[in-house]
């Protein structure tokens, strides 16, 4: 599969033991031809010199849209794994997501979600959210979580890629962008992991959840 070579873009600040855990899985991958891009904002120097030690690219970063757009500037490959620093795969998601590639050969892709959390609502919130998104887009609405996200670097730079100006919830805008006028999926034999948060994280995620969930509901409106 040397055509399916894949630039992995990771956002990071001051996530610094997500980011090794991470690191970790990526170097158990059972497919390894792909290079690693990390957008770095950290307040310390702790991201930059993993990278160094394991000779990772390293960009600038910033709020999510701009970290994942300046990451996808300096990408090698044709292919682009958006992946936040929080996010756990399992040692063949990337050998799998190759395969659903040159089987289904779409332009763009997400993955159904759930949250390595002892709480119960959070899990539960996820469960439920994953699976609508999967329902929404395969009836045509499109979504998918910018956390983890496959795209073709072709399609990632014709659509201007991530807006920065959106704050919250940019990945809804970009998804939609990317269906309108490619072929997109959510993958829904394809899990990925969020690694589990203190409780004042876990409000965030559930607030960004529900917030996605808005978004989703205004785009079936339009």
């Amino acid at each position: 599969m040397k055509e399916n070579l894949l630039s992995i873009i990771i956002p990071t600040k001051n996530e610094n033991e997500t980011f090794r855990r991470l690191l970790k899985k990526l170097k158990a991958q059972t497919f390894s031809s792909f290079e690693i891009i990390v957008s770095d904002s950290s307040e310390n120097n702790i991201v930059k010199n993993i990278c160094e030690e394991n000779k990772i690219r390293l960009t600038d970063g910033g709020l999510p849209g701009k970290a994942r757009n300046n990451g996808a500037l300096i990408a090698k490959n044709p292919n682009l794994l958006f992946l936040d620093a929080d996010i756990i795969i399992s040692d063949d998601f990337i050998e799998k997501l190759l395969e659903q590639l040159c089987k289904l050969d779409f332009d763009a892709a997400s993955f159904k979600f759930k949250a390595e959390s002892k709480n119960i609502l959070l899990k539960l919130l996820h469960e439920i959210t994953s699976n609508y998104f999967w329902l929404t887009t395969k009836l045509g609405y499109a979504h998918g979580i910018g956390g983890a996200f496959f795209v073709k670097k072709k399609t990632h730079d014709e659509i201007g890629g991530f807006d920065e100006t959106i704050l919250i919830a940019e990945d809804v805008d970009y998804s939609k962008r990317i269906a309108k006028k490619f072929k997109y999926k959510f993958l829904k034999d394809l899990f990925i992991s969020i690694q589990d948060k203190s409780m004042e994280e876990q409000k965030v995620i559930l607030d960004q959840t529900l917030i996605n969930w808005k978004g989703n509901l205004e785009q079936v409106d339009d």
